[in-house]
């Protein structure tokens, strides 16, 4: 696995487990490893072209069939679907990761071999590295602002970015995932966005706006939970309107996958895999004779542990036998991630 993998190149804390090498050589093998295993990244040339000319099926299933060939009996320039142009922002922002990470691996070696001066970013790299740890500068910018996924674990971080990675060059190369990992995003609001978008347009006779219009999501029974799509998840249509979501943990609760509804956490599991979910849109009438009945609990999505209004994602709406009052007490909610 490539968990494994990584963990098994990680720094050891004492010399004796690094074979009698010194913190810096360990540091130098790890960084050498780690570029090794690092996405080579993204060029904008490729990338556009790649957006702008989308395979004719995914095109029909976005559009309807025929809907993707335009008046000059070409293909429909891709930039022009939401999710798509959503792909290009995540793809870029990727891109930046991946380099300011190649740069610091390079810059790490080059200072422990003497080729550069030992900045004091650099030393806080290099400590960071020999403790397991991402070096801060990969996930926060001088103004303290976070630019990416903050995992505490240097293993863990860079699965996860090996994860974005293999799901936003599938996406482009091939066609749209069949389900999308939702905690892979930097901007998992903008994904929604433009998947509300793409379902009114779908409703334009309808005379559907986008102001109008609020995200609908149903459980399914499809109990996928992994970053990466399985064989069999593959083989699974999309769906007929909207997109497929799976990577969420519910905290404080449980969800019966028979009844569909929230019950109590097993004991001692905090953290509970979610099915996979199906985002689409309703209007904001339909919606509130949807739920108008006191069945649902209104469940926030956080993107991690912290709850702030900055890592607050959506809400959905989840059956329940109790109270909404009773899950709220309990602090229930949907995480992207529980590292």
């Amino acid at each position: 696995m490539i968990f494994d993998a990584i963990a098994d190149t990680l720094p050891k804390q004492n010399s004796s487990a690094g074979g009698g090498k010194t913190r810096e050589e360990q540091v130098y093998e790890r960084a050498d490893d780690l570029l090794k295993q690092l996405p080579k990244g993204y060029v904008d040339d490729e990338v556009r072209d790649r957006i702008s000319q989308r395979p004719k099926q995914e095109l029909d299933q976005v559009l309807g069939s025929g809907a993707g060939i335009g008046a000059d009996g070409k293909p429909v320039d891709g930039f022009t679907i939401p999710l798509n142009m959503f792909l290009y922002q995540e793809i870029n922002r990727l891109n930046g990761t991946i380099r300011l990470v190649r740069q610091t691996l390079r810059d790490l070696k080059a200072a422990i071999q003497g080729e550069i001066i030992m900045t004091p970013e650099l030393q806080n790299a290099l400590d960071s590295v020999y403790q397991m740890r991402p070096p801060q500068m990969w996930y926060i910018d001088p103004s303290g602002a976070e630019i990416a996924w903050v995992v505490p674990n240097l293993s863990l971080w860079f699965t996860g970015l090996l994860h974005r990675e293999a799901q936003l060059t599938s996406w482009l190369m091939t066609t749209r995932p069949v389900s999308y990992w939702l905690t892979g995003f930097y901007n998992p609001q903008g994904f929604l966005t433009a998947t509300r978008q793409e379902v009114t347009r779908k409703h334009k006779a309808d005379r559907w706006t986008l102001d109008d219009v609020l995200v609908k999501v149903v459980v399914t029974d499809n109990r996928f939970h992994e970053p990466i799509l399985s064989q069999a998840a593959r083989k699974m249509k999309p769906p007929v309107e909207g997109v497929y979501i799976h990577g969420l943990y519910l905290e404080g609760a449980s969800f019966d996958k028979t009844s569909k509804v929230l019950k109590e956490s097993p004991p001692r599991e905090p953290y509970v895999p979610m099915p996979m979910m199906q985002v689409s849109a309703i209007t904001s009438a339909d919606h509130d004779k949807l739920y108008k009945s006191s069945e649902y609990y209104d469940c926030p999505v956080y993107t991690k542990k912290k709850r702030t209004n900055l890592n607050y994602v959506f809400s959905v709406k989840l059956k329940t036998e109790h109270p909404a009052k009773h899950w709220t007490m309990r602090g229930v909610a949907l995480l992207c991630s529980k590292d």
